[in-house]
């Protein structure tokens, strides 16, 4: 009921719109705007300047000017292939094509859309997807030294599904986030955490698809989610840690952040939102399908063929994830409360 209020113009003629863009976040820290640093909203605030849209003065406090802000937060390295920013503006068919000749070709902005006046994406959006191009190496069998011929096997996929099933449901993800994050409540409903049967190749390097799903998600717990996965399936953790991870109260354990550049954003869904404008004869709904095909263009053009030069995930494997896992507990003096490797923990 709240979301259903007829636009009124607040006194300036300015109305709230809404930017479809997608970004390859690789070359990128993060989408929020931070000054000494490369950022996608950076970027994007700057095009709109040199573009005509926006005055220098909403351009240096967007916030403030013109109610600048994005419907999900992404971090440093991680892609989008839906972002919905939104800020106010005078003219509400925007040039679009103008904008983007002043964007580098990692950013591009396919769509813009009228919306109530007191939007806000990020409590607006319903549900939000990521998905997680993880090298098939990265889940490889303990026994076996991680390298880019590998090829995993239908058991290994079987294995890894079994463990991302803990995830669903309503969780605590309090050994998921950043540590010292404070948060009122680490509770996250996760709808669906699946991986694809079928892995992919690229440049040679075959790939496993893991979709994961939900309303909201704290910082980081996508990437500590796959880093649980990849330690239970290397052997750091037994399958059993799983529960322990995800109680309301749990002492704290060590979760290693997978890497950044081989996540997306894949969507952020309105339904919610779009039911409260179907009342609304004036109101377009936020959907956004027919720009689908050219979304999964941008993918695979200039995402994926830069994810699969990455070496982040094998320097993760074979280096930061061995050692920073010993070194973490060891640095804080506390026991593991579940076993490791035996080799491992001797040396």
């Amino acid at each position: 009921e709240q979301l259903i209020r007829i636009p009124v113009d607040q006194g300036d003629g300015r109305r709230m719109i809404a930017l479809l863009c997608m970004y390859n976040g690789m070359d990128y820290y993060g989408l929020q705007r931070n000054p000494g640093y490369r950022t996608i909203g950076g970027d994007l605030i700057e095009a709109m300047f040199k573009a005509g849209v926006i005055s220098y003065e909403a351009m240096m406090s967007p916030g403030k000017e013109f109610r600048f802000h994005q419907s999900s937060r992404t971090d440093k390295g991680v892609s989008c292939l839906q972002q919905v920013i939104c800020f106010k503006a005078w003219d509400t068919n925007l040039p679009v094509k103008r904008i983007n000749a002043h964007l580098p070709d990692d950013i591009r902005i396919f769509g813009s859309k009228r919306v109530l006046e007191d939007f806000l994406g990020f409590r607006a959006a319903s549900q939000r997807c990521y998905q997680y191009y993880l090298p098939s190496y990265a889940i490889a069998p303990p026994s076996v030294t991680p390298s880019y011929s590998y090829r995993i096997s239908q058991d290994q996929i079987h294995k890894a599904q079994s463990i991302l099933k803990h995830y669903k449901g309503t969780r605590f993800f309090r050994n998921y986030t950043k540590p010292g994050f404070a948060l009122g409540s680490f509770s996250r409903i996760i709808k669906k955490a699946e991986i694809n049967r079928k892995p992919i190749v690229i440049n040679d390097r075959e790939f496993l698809v893991i979709t994961i799903a939900g309303p909201s998600f704290i910082i980081r717990q996508v990437r500590k989610m796959i880093g649980m996965l990849i330690s239970v399936m290397r052997g750091f953790y037994p399958e059993s840690v799983m529960y322990y991870s995800l109680k309301r109260y749990s002492t704290p354990i060590y979760i290693p952040t997978a890497c950044a550049p081989y996540l997306i954003l894949k969507s952020i869904d309105f339904s919610e939102y779009n039911r409260a404008c179907s009342l609304l004869s004036d109101m377009p709904q936020l959907d956004w399908t027919k720009y689908n095909k050219r979304a999964q263009a941008f993918l695979e053009t200039n995402i994926l063929p830069r994810m699969a030069e990455s070496d982040a995930m094998m320097n993760f494997v074979s280096w930061e994830l061995e050692f920073l896992f010993i070194f973490e507990l060891l640095r804080h003096g506390r026991k593991c409360p579940f076993p490791l490797l035996p080799a491992k923990c001797a040396s």
